[in-house]
């Protein structure tokens, strides 16, 4: 979940078909391999979500990124 907030618009590298994840477990950044399909359903994402004023590639309804929340309750 960490590395789904952590993207930005920045980390698509359309013309290579590649996904940037910065926040790895490893904290070390990685490049994933994008099939056409991805980027085709990324773009339709991008069109819906419209224009907001953050680079977070995931939003929320009134265009703030998402936050990783951490469950502090305890059974």
């Amino acid at each position: 979940m960490n590395e789904l907030v952590g993207l930005s618009l920045a980390d698509i590298q359309w013309e290579d078909s590649l996904l940037r994840i910065r926040n790895a477990k490893t904290y070390r950044e990685r490049l994933v391999p994008i099939q056409s399909e991805m980027k085709k359903q990324l773009k339709k994402y991008i069109s819906i979500r419209g224009v907001v004023d953050s680079d977070a590639l995931f939003v929320t309804i009134d265009g703030t990124p998402f936050v990783k929340k951490v469950n502090t309750t305890t059974n």
